[in-house]
């Protein structure tokens, strides 16, 4: 922004991995407001009216990305105020205009941990345990996690993928943690081979704010 500035492209990414070296420098950027995101879908998809561009900036706290993705999954014609919250999330998982629940259902499973691993290099192999904890197939899951990543609702660095943005994957987890029964998902966790998953899904509980949630799981 100015014109004696040395810099002239910065580059700024989520790190799906939960290793933190300690010379890494951690910044974290929060959405300021949903004013810039309203325009913008308001420019990308003029056909929606004022009152349903700021809502979908709403739903989105923000984010630009997930606010695009909800608006480009919506209903194209009519106003939005006949569809709930829940309504406009689950329709991020349609497949062809019809509800895909397995891909709904698999991501809520894939938002439980921060981070995870899919080509079971980690012990124990984090798609087996998170396909063992929802009873969903691992290979099902691994599909659906592509899915996710194509639509660009998951990011990708190595053989590491993470549920993204936090507003989506944080909605996703508090449906699959009141789905699962507290004392399966504290089993599964201390498990004492699961140590990194047990951080990443930590790291889960602690961007949901859930209080309740950590001391049950303890």
């Amino acid at each position: 922004a100015k014109s004696d500035t040395r810099v002239s492209v910065i580059t700024i990414e989520y790190d799906v991995r939960d290793d933190r070296p300690e010379e890494t420098e951690v910044i974290r950027i929060e959405a300021e407001g949903s004013d810039i995101v309203e325009a913008l879908i308001r420019r990308r998809h003029p056909g929606r009216s004022p009152s349903d561009a700021r809502r979908l900036a709403e739903l989105a706290i923000g984010n630009a990305r997930l606010a695009l993705a909800l608006a480009a999954a919506a209903p194209a014609t009519g106003s939005l105020s006949a569809f709930d919250d829940d309504a406009l999330f689950r329709r991020l998982f349609w497949q062809r205009e019809h509800p895909d629940p397995q891909l709904e259902q698999s991501a809520e499973a894939l938002s439980l941990v921060y981070s995870f691993d899919v080509e079971g290099v980690e012990d124990p192999d984090e798609m087996l345990f998170l396909s063992e904890l929802t009873a969903i197939p691992r290979l099902l899951l691994y599909r659906h996690a592509n899915t996710l990543v194509e639509r660009g609702l998951a990011q990708v660095r190595g053989r590491w993928r993470a549920v993204l943005p936090h507003a989506l994957a944080n909605r996703l987890a508090r449906r699959a943690i009141h789905n699962l029964p507290w004392r399966e998902l504290g089993i599964a966790f201390s498990t004492p081979g699961a140590a990194r998953l047990r951080r990443s899904f930590a790291r889960r509980l602690a961007y949901l704010h859930d209080v309740q949630a950590v001391r049950q799981i303890v």
